[in-house]
């Protein structure tokens, strides 16, 4: 229903920002009314989406599309990680350096693409523009038509740290072939800094120290340390990454429950469709829980596969087509994880000492003025896991491992 007593010149502009994830993306806009005495910069969240059920709109839609025969496009939550012929991973089509992200055994966007005859630029403006679309209708659903008419728009969107400049190329190609017009392009570091001064309590970090940037998203960590340097956010080594994100814990739950049941049993869960209902259950019940599971029956979990009609195999704890996993399993796919991630804090504390001596034996005075890391800030989904800041926080006591809360 559309909100009164608002008129355009009460209004003239919207700031749209949209957050263009490997795995999911996110939209949020914020209104500037022109009478600064009544602006309250009230962010607000996109979270209803084509074809979005339940909590899947809580997580933005999915960063994926599927061209049909008839040359017509489905996209974000249209369809899912199971459907077939679907490119995903859409973000990491645009850096020749990348790897795609392993959490899908089936993906080849690259034959994909072939057969389409459509390059990456291309499919990345296709899913923008359907996205920017959709944004646009969602908040003209919000407000009087004569309102919208007179809304001047931006839009914002945020560039991955350590890109080479090919892909940042491609991106900025992806984005003029759509009607996201006018844009503002922001280093997510950048984004990132200026959300956690914004956000965050002084007393949780010291912003005049140097700050280590952890982006943890769905399909892949970039970490990157920055510093305020004369007012603006600088990066003061080169940033480092890798396919680390909260998929991959799908992915190694995934490897963890096939071993399990056994190839002859796993075999039925696929032919029953089982699996995505699997890994549903593990994203709404587990993931984002971890590690605080009640205590008796708390310390496993039952996974269960309707129709697939598996053999007993009490050994393995497999029985009536369910398969109880210790909480031990369970430490054990997170830890995985999450110990590669704090690697990559490691390495960037490691890389940090080594570029301050080398600049002060070069005479570079302001290396000077440039005090230790004492903050890691945690943004992105997979950033949202007490699991994560509490692990990395055990493993760098002298850091302070603080998150920046998502609109």
């Amino acid at each position: 229903m559309a909100r009164n007593g608002n008129s355009a010149e009460e209004a003239p502009s919207v700031i749209i920002s949209i957050d263009f994830g490997t795995t999911f993306t996110k939209v949020a806009y914020v209104l500037l009314l022109a009478d600064v005495k009544k602006q309250q910069h009230v962010i607000h969240s996109i979270e209803e989406w084509p074809g979005a059920m339940g909590e899947e709109t809580s997580k933005g839609c999915p960063s994926m599309v599927k061209y049909e025969e008839d040359g017509s496009m489905k996209w974000g939550c249209e369809i899912d990680r199971y459907t077939e012929g679907r490119i995903e991973a859409l973000k990491s089509l645009l850096d020749p350096t990348s790897k795609p992200p392993t959490y899908s055994s089936d993906m080849d966007s690259g034959d994909l693409r072939a057969k389409l005859g459509k390059p990456a630029v291309d499919i990345v403006s296709d899913f923008l523009r359907a996205v920017s679309e959709h944004a646009l209708k969602s908040i003209a659903s919000e407000y009087p038509e004569e309102f919208m008419e007179g809304l001047e728009k931006e839009f914002i969107l945020t560039v991955p740290c350590g890109w080479p400049k090919e892909a940042k190329k491609s991106f900025l190609k992806a984005v003029v072939n759509t009607d996201i017009s006018p844009v503002v392009l922001i280093p997510e570091p950048e984004a990132a800094s200026i959300q956690a001064m914004n956000e965050l309590d002084r007393k949780d970090w010291d912003a005049k120290a140097p700050f280590i940037i952890c982006d943890a998203g769905g399909g892949t960590v970039h970490l990157v340390t920055c510093g305020v340097i004369e007012a603006e956010v600088e990066a003061l080594v080169k940033a480092t990454g890798g396919n680390f994100g909260s998929l991959m814990l799908n992915r190694k739950f995934h490897e963890h429950i096939e071993h399990a049941v056994g190839e002859q049993n796993w075999l039925k869960v696929l032919e029953a469709g089982a699996l995505s209902h699997v890994i549903k259950m593990f994203d709404d019940q587990v993931k984002s829980k971890f590690p605080l599971m009640h205590g008796g029956d708390g310390d496993e979990i039952l996974v269960c596969f309707p129709q697939a009609k598996l053999e007993d195999d009490l050994d393995k704890g497999l029985e009536r087509s369910c398969l109880s996993v210790s909480r031990e399993s369970l430490q054990g796919i997170f830890d995985s994880v999450v110990d590669e991630i704090d690697k990559l804090v490691k390495e960037q504390l490691e890389t940090m000492k080594f570029t301050r001596l080398q600049e002060l034996r070069e005479g570079n005075g302001m290396w000077n003025e440039i005090g230790k890391v004492k903050t890691v800030i945690l943004t992105g989904g997979f950033g949202n896991s007490d699991y994560l800041l509490q692990q990395l926080q055990l493993k760098n006591p002298r850091l302070s491992v603080v998150r920046v809360p998502e609109p």
